[in-house]
């Protein structure tokens, strides 16, 4: 079986795409209800993360450098992520298949290239004649192959041209041909590994050639026990061995072997090297026989070509299992005695080895010594990209050390092509480290470069999005107003890099602002080249920005020209349903703001008869909920929320939110029924949507509103529930506290609840990740406790504590909100009234004073208090 490797097949172009691709999906992702017009085709240019690129990356390394075990893992996990752009995937399923053919899983490589969606690619059809000539299709593949032209492929697939060529030629037993077919193929590879590759197919070739028959095996067998012991009689040995193993008689070619291998002199180290390169090609890397011949080839051989290719070949181990731990052994011993003919190899792939283990200090070490001890390593850059991977990986990602590698490699590069992906690399890199102005920068310079595989639509939106982030509103304003700079973008980037400089704009506060640079886009049409669809979206979006701006006149009117003008447009360009369903609500809430009810609510209706189904027809009625709610109509409210949840459970991101705003509406009504009511449907929303954030919530709200009921128990086992529920939640405490609460309530039954909410109170007063405004409300209440304990010193020692600490240790009032404000106001209070009741006078006249002068809620009863003091005479 001949083995084949790729270690370069694709172009670098689809990396240069999904780099710029990475950080956009981690910018200004479009939530479907704020940022409309996009569509399914175009909303799932963000669906990518930052680490597939990365990932690309590494397997695209561990292709190149011939461990294509671990780039087969790699690429199929990219491709089978779901999160790789849909440009991308042609590329990476290409280099699958390279990495399949190398380790001989020629049906599984078939079944790959069949879903390849471009087959008029070179690519595709040099990779499926190999795949079909491993088949036995070898005359439908030589007649198509003719058709295959050399130059119309990538550097890397050329000499896997010639080498296919070589093969039909040596069917032909064209041998002398065929030699020269694969020493080209070897003379054209672009890296080591590639070279190995193909010396190894030269090997083979040369050593099997020939027709055998048993008549050549007797022949053979009877001139190796002849000349035994003579040099004549290892070469004879060596073509009986060749002999049985085509004849498939591999065991008894094995045992010719390791008998000549033990009668072997010191002297005749040549000799041993070819009989254990024999044995590695016969016995197979995937042998334990075959792995220590290659093992022994590769600690002990004076030939490098020898090693190179036993190092090839147990590369190529399937990961995990007793084979790569040997092959991890090897390695070390290999590094540990310091020199040796493939040490560059050796340390990558041991690096390798650790990163996929995630073992990433010892990967980065390893990739280090290379660039130290080998600086002039044809795998220099692979061990730099690697670097840069690993700095990516870290926990947390060590973004400037993965720019300033990417650097390194970028001023090595000579292919313009490498060097715009590695610039947009580098760029995405300063854009995740926050260094928002650097990161415009690098994408600048990028774009000025000549690359045909720049993605000039992303890199302007990158470049956009990274001014709103340095604050530079004005720089990308004039990056979106130059001509220049627009020439060749899309109009779907062209209005997502528009929305997050308006949307930034009106979260600024600058909606006027906003809506005037709308507006005037809008007038500069002729002068912009502005095409329809980019039109269209700026018409939405100025609606959209009137309606916020709180100008709604001729928002209806304005509207219907939306609509009129979608049906001048082709029906492939833009979601007509999401443009329609979306215009339709903007108008609906226009009328709201004008107060035509009717009109609103009519649209309403069309959206629910016509697009029963559509995002925004779910809106309408959290809008129509909302609407009711502050008019006061509470019952009208809920039952719109309501209708949502039971007409689209199936909504995650609206249902819930519509469930809890229908039990806030009937909390609002303030009887025990609706009390009743409202805890039903919180059960309703916990039980309905338990992964969803507001079930937290929703669970609180039922213990709070079961203790309006003077249901106390019931409130305190759902308050244990949510702690235990929860533990990590960051608002945890208020769970806490309000059980302390429950406690104190239930005292009067209960004298040892009292106790219980003790504990609680002065645990969360001491717990320094205690939101500052509950520590003051917890040591309030503790205070208060111990007061109600007839423990009434102890009262006034945690009042003044509280009160101290709060204003010592964190500078209160001014560290702490209105919450915490009132509470801390209240041990004041507290605190005095309690030295008056023991007639303290001047020391509650003190604190009275202090209280009236802090700022904080109470002056004026402490002023009346000071009042009465005085005119008490006290």
């Amino acid at each position: 079986m001949t083995i084949l490797k790729s270690d370069g097949m694709g172009s670098l172009a689809c990396l240069v795409m999904v780099g710029a691709a990475w950080v956009a999906a981690t910018g200004e992702t479009m939530a479907d209800e704020s940022a409309p017009l996009l569509g399914d085709q175009e909303s799932t240019f963000f669906s990518g993360e930052g680490h597939m690129v990365w990932l690309l990356e590494a397997a695209h390394d561990a292709l190149y450098s011939g461990f294509t075990s671990l780039a087969e893992r790699l690429f199929k996990e990219a491709l089978n992520s779901g999160e790789l752009h849909p440009d991308a995937v042609p590329a990476a399923m290409l280099k699958l298949s390279s990495a399949l053919i190398s380790e001989g899983k020629f049906t599984e490589a078939g079944s790959l290239l069949d879903d390849y969606p471009h087959k008029d690619d070179g690519a595709y059809r040099l990779r499926s004649y190999l795949v079909r000539y491993q088949r036995g299709e070898r005359e439908a593949v030589e007649r198509s192959f003719t058709t295959l032209a050399a130059v119309d492929l990538e550097v890397a697939d050329k000499p896997w041209h010639h080498f296919l060529k070589g093969l039909l030629l040596k069917d032909k037993g064209d041998l002398e041909g065929a030699d020269a077919a694969f020493l080209a193929a070897k003379d054209m590879s672009v890296s080591d590994a590639q070279r190995a590759e193909f010396e190894t197919h030269i090997v083979r070739n040369r050593l099997f050639a020939g027709k055998v028959d048993e008549a050549l095996v007797a022949d053979l067998k009877l001139k190796t026990e002849v000349f035994r012991g003579q040099r004549a009689g290892y070469e004879f040995a060596r073509q009986y061995a060749i002999a049985l193993d085509q004849m498939l008689r591999t065991d008894e070619a094995v045992r010719v072997i390791e008998s000549q291998l033990r009668q072997l002199t010191v002297k005749e180290r040549e000799v041993e090297d070819q009989f254990l390169l024999l044995m590695g090609l016969i016995a197979g890397e995937r042998g334990q026989r075959g792995r220590s011949a290659l093992q022994e080839l590769l600690r002990r051989s004076s030939n490098r070509e020898f090693q190179e290719i036993a190092l090839h070949l147990l590369s190529r181990q399937p990961l995990g299992g007793e084979a790569t731990f040997e092959f991890a052994t090897l390695l070390d011993e290999m590094i540990s005695l310091g020199q040796h003919p493939l040490l560059d190899s050796i340390y990558y792939f041991r690096a390798q080895l650790a990163l996929n283990e995630n073992r990433l200090g010892a990967a980065e070490a390893d990739a280090k010594s290379l660039l130290e001890r080998i600086p002039g390593s044809q795998l220099r850059n692979s061990a730099m990209r690697l670097l840069a991977y690993i700095a990516w990986r870290r926990d947390p990602p060590q973004y400037r050390t993965a720019a300033d590698y990417l650097n390194q490699l970028r001023n090595y590069s000579e292919d313009p092509e490498e060097k715009a992906m590695l610039g947009i690399l580098i760029a995405d890199c300063y854009f995740l480290n926050a260094d928002f102005e650097r990161a415009s920068e690098t994408y600048a310079s990028v774009a000025v470069e000549k690359s045909m595989g720049i993605d000039r639509s992303t890199l302007l939106f990158q470049r956009v999005l990274s001014e709103i982030r340095a604050g530079r509103l004005e720089d990308a304003q004039a990056q979106l107003d130059d001509p220049k700079a627009l020439a060749g973008v899309t109009p779907l980037r062209r209005w997502q890099a528009e929305w997050n400089l308006l949307t930034q704009m009106k979260a600024d506060g600058d909606i006027s602002g906003a809506l005037a640079r709308a507006r005037r886009l809008l007038n500069r049409e002729s002068s912009l080249a502005m095409s329809q669809d980019l039109r269209l979206r700026l018409m939405w979006l100025e609606a959209r920005l009137s309606i916020e701006a709180k100008e709604p006149e001729d928002i209806p009117e304005r509207a219907d020209l939306i609509l009129e003008a979608l049906k001048t447009l082709p029906e492939e360009s833009l979601d007509r349903e999401v443009i329609t369903t979306r215009t339709l609500l903007l108008k609906s809430e226009a009328y709201f703001q004008l107060g035509s009810i009717e009109e609103g609510l009519a649209i309403f209706d069309r959206l629910r008869g016509e697009h029963p189904e559509a995002p925004s027809t779910v809106l309408t009625y959290l809008i129509e909920g909302r609407f009711y709610f502050g008019m006061n109509r509470l019952v009208d409210a809920e039952r719109a929320f309501k209708t949502l949840a039971e007409r689209y459970p199936e909504s995650e991101a609206y249902a819930p939110v519509a469930l809890w705003e229908a039990a806030i509406a009937a909390e609002q009504r303030h009887t025990n029924t609706s009390y009743q009511e409202a805890i039903k449907t919180l059960e309703w929303l916990a039980n309905q949507y338990s992964g969803n954030f507001l079930v937290y919530y929703a669970r609180l709200r039922q213990a709070d509103l079961s203790r309006r009921l003077n249901e106390f128990g019931t409130a305190q086992l759902i308050y244990e529930e949510v702690i235990n529920q929860f533990p990590d939640h960051p608002e945890r405490y208020r769970a806490e506290i309000s059980l302390a609460d429950c406690f104190v309530a239930q005292a009067a039954q209960n004298k040892r609840r009292l106790g219980d909410a003790v504990a609680i109170y002065e645990r969360l007063v001491y717990l320094p990740q205690t939101p500052l405004d509950l520590q003051a409300e917890a040591g309030y209440k503790w205070g208060l406790a111990k007061v109600r304990q007839l423990e009434v010193a102890r009262g006034q020692e945690i009042f003044w504590l509280v009160i101290s600490r709060l204003r010592k240790e964190h500078q209160a009032p001014e560290a702490l909100g209105g919450q915490g404000r009132y509470w801390l106001a209240k041990c004041l209070l507290e605190l005095a009234l309690l030295f008056e009741q023991e007639r303290r006078f001047d020391e509650a006249r003190s604190l009275y004073a202090d209280l009236a002068t802090s700022g904080l809620p109470g002056k004026n009863l402490a002023e009346a208090k000071m009042k009465r003091f005085a005119e008490a005479g006290r």
